[in-house]
């Protein structure tokens, strides 16, 4: 995403290799301070006349599409600051409804002028939400059995909502200075582990494994 002279710093080739497990801890924290440092989205286009004009000032190489890799690339790196900001700063102009009279769809590319205003293939920040933030992530086909580990990034606390075949999984989930508090009602199949948060480095201690049913605490 960014370039120095000849030479392009590609996001979407260096999230693949997180995600292929191709980097050590070293080459992984090279690739998050390339992924941290982007350029404020201007969604308007007013200036812009192809998609490729409009990435090229804008410095978005990744369609909505492939954000979702680079999204899960930072997470799985242990980077959720980053994969939210990340999110944050794409999104808000789609929900927000600013540019295309109050519709909140999501857009194919970053511009409402380009392809289409509402696009399935966009909305990977929900499934990173249900599987990161959320922590819910089945450990076996069809959510036979699953985990609980949520990363609540920046927020205080979060509600969701996973349908499996099983039963609805619902989540509450509340942080304070010295605890994460989960409240969780279980569809009726076996909850693996509720573990340790995946991915947030303030978390030193997981959540503490309860019966289902009851409520797990972890502490910060």
């Amino acid at each position: 995403e960014r370039k120095s002279g000849s030479l392009t710093q590609e996001a979407r080739d260096n999230a693949l290799a997180i995600l292929a497990g191709a980097t050590d801890d070293a080459k992984t924290e090279v690739i998050m301070n390339l992924l941290a440092e982007f350029k404020p989205l201007d969604p308007s286009g007013n200036d812009a006349t192809t998609i490729e004009k409009v990435n090229e000032v804008n410095e978005r190489l990744a369609t909505p599409l492939f954000e979702y890799y680079i999204e899960k690339a930072c997470f799985e790196a242990g980077r959720s600051d980053i994969a939210e900001a990340r999110m944050r700063d794409r999104y808000q102009y789609m929900v927000s409804g600013e540019y295309t009279n109050q519709k909140t769809t999501l857009w194919e590319y970053w511009y409402h002028a380009q392809g289409t205003n509402c696009h399935g293939w966009a909305s990977g920040p929900l499934a990173l939400m249900s599987s990161y933030m959320a922590g819910i992530r089945p450990t076996a086909p069809g959510y036979e059995t699953y985990e609980i580990r949520p990363d609540l990034g920046s927020r205080n606390q979060l509600h969701a909502v996973v349908p499996t075949p099983g039963g609805e999984i619902r989540l509450e989930v509340e942080k304070n200075e010295t605890e994460y508090v989960v409240d969780a009602e279980y569809a009726e199949m076996e909850v693996k582990s509720t573990g340790k948060p995946m991915t947030s480095k303030a978390v030193e201690e997981g959540l503490t494994e309860k019966p289902s049913g009851e409520s797990p605490v972890g502490t910060l």
